[in-house]
Formats: C-alpha cells, sequence, structure tokens
C-alpha cells in the first residue's frame, strides 16, 4: 500500500508552527539580552567616562601612559580620604614581563609614614606619589587607591589573577571587588584596558616581592637593595650617554636628575654646574637617544634641541633649568 500523504496545508501549519517556535525563542532571547544590557548601561558609560573616582592630586598634570617602557604605578591605602595607611610601588617590566612589589609598610616605618601624610594633607596624593618617586628615583606614572588595604604579596597576586581570567571584562563593572573597596585612581579607561592585556602575559614566577625598612627616603641602604632592580630594559639595551649640567641655580638638582637617568639603565658620563643660570630646562642632542629622552619626560618637563655649539661629554646633555626646581624638589619641607 501506498502511505498516505500528509496535505500540503498541514505541513504548512506544523513549518509556521516551529518558525513561529523559533521567532518567539529568538525575541526572548533577545529581550534578555537587552534586559541585561540595559542594567549594565549607566555602569559602562561610567566606566568610559568616569572610570574611577579621584583624590585631591596636586601635582602635575599627566603625561601619556606608555608601557612599552618599565610602568610603575603607587598603590596607596588610604582611610576616610584623609590619612595614608600604607604604600606600596608595582612595577611592571614589558620585555621579561616580571612585576615588582616593593612595600613600604608605613605601619612599621612611621617616619616615612609622617611624610607621606603630610604630603597627602597639605598638597595631595600627586605629592605623595612625587615623595615616592624622588626617593627611588625612578618615574611614577599613576596612582591606585583604594581604603585600609595591606599591601602583601599575596593582594598583588590575587589582583593579578583577576585581571587575568577570561571574564575579567565583567568584572569591569565592579571593578573595586578586584582592587578593594573605595578605588580611586588617575587611570583612564583606555590605559586600565591596555594594563589588563599587558598582565595577560606575565605569571607568578616573574613575581618579586621586597618589603623596606627606613627612616626616610632616599636612602642608601634601600639604594642598594634594589640596585638594578628597577631598570628599564628598552633604556637599558639603548646604552645612551648623558651629561648633566646644573643651570637652576639650586645646589644638588643636577645629581637627583642624574640618580633617575641612572636607575632608567643609562650612563651619566658627567654631573656638572652652568656657567650661568637657565629659566628654561633644555636637552641638547648630540645622537639621538628617544627611549630616554622621552621617557625623562615624565620626569621633568623640557624643550629638545639639535646639537648647537655646545661642548659636552656622551649622547646628550641634560640642562637643568630653573623651571625644574618644583619638579624634582618636594613642595613641603623634607
Amino acid at each position: 500500500m501506498v502511505p498516505a500523504r500528509t496535505p500540503s496545508w498541514k505541513s504548512q501549519k506544523v513549518t509556521d508552527k516551529k518558525n513561529n517556535l523559533f521567532r518567539w525563542v529568538f525575541l526572548a532571547i533577545t529581550a534578555l539580552i537587552l534586559i541585561n544590557l540595559t542594567t549594565k548601561v549607566p555602569r559602562l558609560v561610567k566606566f568610559f567616562t568616569e572610570p574611577f573616582g579621584s583624590l585631591p592630586y596636586g601635582g602635575n598634570e599627566n603625561t601619556v601612559l606608555d608601557t612599552t617602557y618599565r610602568t610603575n604605578f603607587l598603590f596607596v591605602s588610604y582611610l576616610s580620604g584623609q590619612i595614608v595607611f600604607d604604600a606600596a610601588l608595582v612595577s611592571y617590566e614589558p620585555k621579561d614581563k616580571n612585576i615588582i612589589l616593593i612595600d613600604f609598610d608605613l605601619p612599621n616605618n612611621p617616619d616615612i609614614r609622617k611624610k607621606t601624610n603630610s604630603a597627602f594633607r597639605n598638597v595631595g596624593v600627586g605629592e605623595v606619589q612625587k615623595y615616592f618617586s624622588l626617593g627611588l628615583f625612578v618615574p611614577i606614572d599613576r596612582y591606585i587607591a583604594v581604603e585600609k588595604v595591606d599591601f602583601s604579596d599575596e593582594y598583588i597576586k590575587n589582583v593579578k589573577k583577576s585581571l587575568q581570567v577570561p571574564v575579567v571584562f565583567s568584572k569591569i563593572f565592579s571593578i573595586d571587588e578586584v582592587f578593594g573597596p573605595g578605588l580611586k585612581s588617575n587611570m583612564s579607561s583606555k590605559e586600565f584596558l591596555d594594563l589588563i592585556f599587558k598582565l595577560k602575559g606575565s605569571n607568578s614566577k616573574n613575581f618579586v616581592y621586597i618589603k623596606i625598612s627606613a627612616k626616610n627616603l632616599p636612602d642608601n641602604d634601600i639604594s642598594t637593595l634594589l640596585q638594578n632592580q628597577l631598570i628599564d630594559n628598552r633604556i637599558l639595551e639603548e646604552g645612551a650617554t648623558v651629561t648633566i649640567r646644573n643651570a637652576s641655580a639650586k645646589s644638588g638638582l643636577a645629581s637627583v636628575l642624574a640618580a633617575y637617568v641612572t636607575s632608567l639603565g643609562a650612563s651619566v658620563v658627567a654631573v656638572e654646574n652652568a656657567n650661568e643660570p637657565v629659566e628654561k630646562s633644555s636637552v641638547i642632542i648630540k645622537n639621538e637617544k628617544n627611549s630616554l629622552t622621552s621617557r625623562i619626560e615624565t620626569v621633568f618637563h623640557y624643550e629638545k634641541k639639535a646639537r648647537e655649539k655646545v661642548d659636552f661629554s656622551g649622547d646628550i646633555l641634560i640642562l637643568v633649568g630653573k623651571d625644574a626646581i618644583d619638579e624634582l624638589t618636594l613642595a613641603l619641607p623634607e
């Protein structure tokens, strides 16, 4: 017997039912996605317009954050926006993908804590950033502040681990769960996302934790302890040789800048005093060393010049003018 054929109108009806079912399922899924996005849109807008709150800064405007250099972040733990509880420097080197945590251990270093809080209360977190930058002779690029957190090695490892997981972008909307409560920073959204991307290549084997003990910064023992730890490989490989000439009329300023240049990985071949002071700082180029000259601009601002009729040793001459005094000294008495 020949099987009875299903009428075409019945087949069409079954097909229509299936299509309607798929349509309703699709609409339901779309509605759920839209509802989910609607609840997250305010957070998304806030993240890309005002990603983090900020503390009173009192410093110079930020330069561009270039993570192709060794990048240094000041972590600040504060209480009620009035007192700095603890501080640490987190340094990331992109070439070997290592992370160094320098714990300033303020609860057990009362003299450093006192100076830190004096800078914080009287000027702002920008002055705190400058205090630790001048104390270690390294550029500090951004600050990240949270409420009453102990900056142990476990804390940084947990932050790093949280930023590396595949669902990190869902955590963008509650990023204080990663860093800690009361998160404030002068990082932009783009810089933060770039940091996440960079951290994905690092691992725990390249993590170094250093806890310091000192009465003040800079400290000779600390400088010896950290020798070569914070060198920037990009600048080291460039091999710049530098003469620094003090034309600021303030004693010791060239030596401060020489310590920065050395800690970055360049070689200082001479530190001199100029015959007369000048208002504006400048860099005179004999042989281009763009990595060093670009990075040193995050420490102090200068005018770049082609080689003039100036006699000096090395590839570049840094002439430190009066305008560098504010950038290379603390606003408050030490």
